[in-house]
């Protein structure tokens, strides 16, 4: 390697031989040497190139044979080097190249909320990818972005939530992508991520729903008819038949049942940690439902009256809540089946079978419950 001026120069094969090699770029480099030294004369500047030449490649083969007028000066060992090595034009990418291109641009849910490290600088992964799919998009002109829903399409999901869909330019669209805070998107991760647990149980369920027998006959089917979804009640006996309500039952009793909500004052809410905390010694480790209904945070309104999951008011649903302070997980999950509860009852759904031996717990049915309101109102209103 020559070295000049604090100035590195590698040297030059000019056989293709040497991978990443350019002629342009080699030129270049040794011209800028000549900056860091004023007064350089003319012999200076071609002996400083000939010794940048890798003895025994074409390089130097073609210095020792090129004519004295082609190396008596700078101008005219350019034009000479130029002619020996064109600069090669770069065959410019097909429309179809560059949809390709964009469309092949994914980000995959696991990469989410972790950084990696572009030009030497560690960034998250959903913003690395915005720079990307900008950069890309802007080589199509796509000014109006019509391209933007088949991006958008195969974004994960936890960060297509958070992004939305109003967005009509590739500018606006990558921002929206850039300003999502990795404390939303953690949150969003841990949301799909229970979905995904919903989804597995759900399909288990329905595996030992149509599993036959250990002896080959189809399974036994209860002779009561009830609707997926509604909770046992339990009974003192040992090995209790369990027994089935309907939703249009049970809403009732989200309704008799109802704790009362105490007023968003300083009396209010030590009345409500009062009722969290007798909740919590009375019912540790169970999941609400209509007969332990969840207490609810002071200034709220009642559960099914087509709130916000989030917040506990009405007017916009979970994807659009403006509050920052949610309300607790566990009264956030009562108000998502107290919703299940009313949709369902007033849905009148027709009853399916139960199979004996797989017959589901109450948990498992709240499961399902849960994941299936929240599937149709986006953790939000279920009216």
């Amino acid at each position: 390697m020559a070295e000049s001026g604090g100035l590195h120069t590698k040297l030059f094969w000019g056989d293709g031989e040497l991978e990443g090699e350019n002629p342009q770029d080699f030129f270049n480099s040794v011209e800028l040497t000549f900056f860091a030294r004023p007064g350089i004369t003319e012999a200076e500047k071609l002996r400083s190139f000939e010794l940048r030449l890798k003895s025994g490649r074409a390089a130097k083969t073609w210095w020792n044979a090129l004519a004295a007028e082609k190396k008596d000066t700078w101008e005219h060992l350019r034009e000479a080097f130029e002619e020996k090595w064109p600069e090669k034009v770069i065959t410019e990418k097909t429309k179809e190249e560059q949809h390709a291109a964009l469309a092949a641009a994914v980000l995959r849910e696991e990469d989410l909320g972790k950084r990696v490290r572009k030009d030497g600088v560690e960034e998250f992964s959903h913003v690395v990818w915005a720079d990307k799919v900008q950069r890309l998009a802007s080589a199509l002109t796509d000014s109006s972005g019509l391209l933007i829903p088949m991006v958008r399409k195969s974004m994960p999901r936890s960060l297509k939530r958070l992004v939305g869909t109003q967005h009509t330019d590739w500018s606006s669209f990558c921002a929206a992508v850039r300003a999502v805070s990795i404390t939303e998107l953690e949150e969003r991760l841990e949301v799909e991520k229970e979905a995904r647990a919903i989804q597995a149980t759900i399909a288990r369920l329905e595996r030992l729903q149509l599993r036959p027998s250990a002896g080959g006959a189809a399974p036994q089917v209860q002779s009561q008819a009830v609707p997926l979804g509604a909770p046992a009640l339990r009974s003192s006996q040992p090995n209790p038949t369990p027994q089935y309500r309907a939703d249009t039952e049970r809403i009732k009793d989200v309704v008799r049942l109802a704790l009362p909500i105490h007023p968003d004052t300083p009396a209010g809410r030590t009345a409500y940690q009062a009722q969290v905390a007798d909740w919590n010694r009375t019912n540790a480790g169970r999941t609400p439902n209509e007969l332990r209904p969840y207490p609810l945070t002071p200034g709220t309104v009642p559960v099914a009256s087509g709130e916000c999951w989030t917040c506990g008011h009405l007017g916009h649903n979970g994807l659009a809540c403006p509050s920052p302070t949610p309300v607790p997980q566990m009264e956030r999950k009562w108000r998502s089946i107290a919703a299940t509860i009313k949709r369902r009852a007033e849905a009148s759904p027709a009853p399916v079978n139960v199979v004996s031996e797989a017959v589901l717990t109450e948990e498992e049915l709240q499961l399902i419950a849960e994941y299936r309101a929240n599937q149709g109102n986006v953790e939000g209103s279920s009216a």
